[in-house]
């Protein structure tokens, strides 16, 4: 009797044991869970955050938009603006000339570094963003300017100045293109 006592207090022992155990694994998976659930929460955020900052941004330009006076002060105004975001580091916004087929800058705002020193843009040789722009009439975009460094000459003039993204937009009113503003991050 006593060894049977003995044996059915271990049974219950080891039963406890592994209650204990696979509560612990359920809060070690809890837990996992809950800091996945966290960094997602975190994320979106941040997301949101950064879309609330583009959509204040964009207010702005319009804003600017309604009461520029010339059209300089509205490039400017732009050029500012974009700037002012997170992450931008240089954004200018470049006239077509169609006839000495080029892009020139009339207005730019942040760490520029020299890059406009090449300009104008060449229309009829370039593969930069604000040429492709311009000559395509859409929008580009090179996420990653150190992709291909080597084979596209304004990749690695971009990259030396530090720029790790580009957008360019071309600046189109009733088919007409007026410029491209391209912004680099």
């Amino acid at each position: 009797i006593g060894e049977a006592a003995d044996l059915e207090a271990v049974v219950r022992a080891v039963h406890t044991l592994c209650a204990i155990g696979g509560s612990t694994l359920d809060q070690i998976r809890y837990r996992r869970q809950l800091q996945v659930y966290e960094r997602k929460l975190q994320q979106r955020t941040r997301r949101i955050a950064r879309t609330e900052e583009i959509a204040e941004t964009y207010r702005e330009i319009v804003q600017e938009t309604i009461s520029a006076t010339s059209r300089s002060d509205l490039h400017t105004a732009i050029c500012e603006r974009l700037v002012e975001n997170d992450g931008i580091e240089f954004a200018w916004i470049g006239e077509v000339d169609w006839a000495e087929k080029s892009v020139s800058p009339r207005a730019w705002d942040g760490s520029e570094q020299g890059y406009l020193e090449r300009a104008p843009f060449d229309l009829e040789g370039g593969d930069e963003p604000t040429v492709r722009a311009a000559r395509n009439r859409e929008l580009t975009v090179a996420e990653n300017v150190a992709a291909n460094v080597s084979e596209e000459e304004w990749r690695s003039k971009a990259f030396e100045k530090g720029f790790q993204s580009v957008i360019a937009i071309p600046l189109l009113h009733n088919e007409i293109l007026h410029g491209v503003c391209t912004v680099y991050a």
